[in-house]
């Protein structure tokens, strides 16, 4: 009878420890999982963030572009305003000055 409970006991303790060895191997791979999610997490942010600042660069590279155009499409035409102004202003002046003493 005592070598019977000894065996329940034994198999008891085995049991308890086995239990206890479940618990912290479960408790190791949800470590695990945490650390695995918190290095996708971190990995997806830095491309995440890599990306923006892609399309920043991209977005300004396209503005100079544009802003280049405007500024040139408004240099030729104070160009050709500035050489019509020279080329006509003695004819404005003589014009203006005879319609203002009315010859």
């Amino acid at each position: 009878m005592q070598d019977m409970l000894k065996k329940i006991i034994a198999v008891d303790k085995k049991a308890k420890k086995t239990v206890e060895e479940a618990k912290a191997e479960k408790e190791n791979v949800e470590k695990k999982l945490y650390e695995a999610k918190k290095s996708i997490e971190s990995e997806y942010e830095k491309k995440a963030q890599e990306n923006i600042e892609a399309m920043k660069e991209n977005k300004r590279r396209e503005f100079e572009v544009q802003e280049k155009a405007i500024k040139d499409g408004f240099d030729e035409k104070k160009a050709v305003l500035e050489e019509k102004f020279i080329s006509q202003a003695d004819k404005w002046a003589e014009e203006t000055a005879r319609r203002a003493i009315g010859i």
